[in-house]
């Protein structure tokens, strides 16, 4: 800015936000008569400037921290916490989630967790992913998994949907828990059932059985006692 004071041109840079250029620019309309009213009006401005670069610096530094504090909750907690693409794809994974696949996170990101799931139910779950994006909401599913070992495995997951500013899916988001044992016992109870099923159906044959053969013999005992 240059400001003519008498037979002087006064050259002035600031470092300064558009909001404080502005302001500037509207009190040098009223340009001041004398130099030290241009210092004082400096001064101010840069009082101003001062005072919202601290503000700045206070908010940020409230963000990374409320930012960090999320990252620790997230990476500590024993359920599975995880984050994807609308294709699958693993844009973010907690440490809980990587001891249970066995796997580094370095591993897992940028990969689609369908690829740890069993083959014959990647289209079950690729369609729960699809009508997610297709209807945003909150939905919990189950699905089989491999497991490092190669062992059946089953998990339960809360998935919920990430919106960008245009109202499209960014990312989802799922929270889950291990339930292979529950599913053993689910298995074993069936199994149960039904085998008390098949034992109940033997006994009533066997019921229909005697109570045939009861009525056979009757008239048969009758008749070799008339010969």
């Amino acid at each position: 800015h240059k400001y003519q004071l008498e037979n002087t041109t006064l050259v002035v840079g600031l470092l300064t936000s558009p909001v404080e250029l502005g302001k500037i620019e509207e009190m040098a309309s009223e340009m001041p008569n004398s130099l030290s009213e241009l210092q004082a009006l400096l001064a101010q401005a840069n009082e101003s400037l001062r005072k919202e670069i601290e503000e700045r610096g206070r908010l940020e530094k409230a963000l990374l921290e409320s930012e960090e504090r999320y990252h620790n909750i997230v990476k500590m907690q024993s359920e599975m916490v995880c984050r994807y693409l609308p294709d699958t794809t693993l844009t973010f994974v907690n440490d809980a989630y990587c001891r249970y696949f066995g796997k580094k996170r370095e591993e897992l990101i940028g990969t689609k967790f369908l690829s740890l799931i069993p083959e014959e139910h990647r289209e079950v779950a690729k369609k729960h992913v699809e009508s997610l994006i297709e209807n945003p909401r909150i939905e919990r599913d189950e699905h089989p998994v491999i497991t490092p070992g190669g062992r059946p495995g089953w998990q339960q997951w809360v998935d919920s949907v990430v919106i960008d500013d245009h109202g499209h899916v960014k990312e989802l988001q799922a929270v889950g828990w291990d339930i292979t044992e529950r599913k053993q016992t689910e298995e074993a109870l069936h199994q149960a059932r039904e085998q008390l099923a098949r034992v109940a159906r033997a006994s009533s044959m066997g019921e229909l059985t005697a109570s045939i053969a009861h009525e056979v013999n009757q008239p048969l005992t009758a008749i070799i006692n008339n010969g």
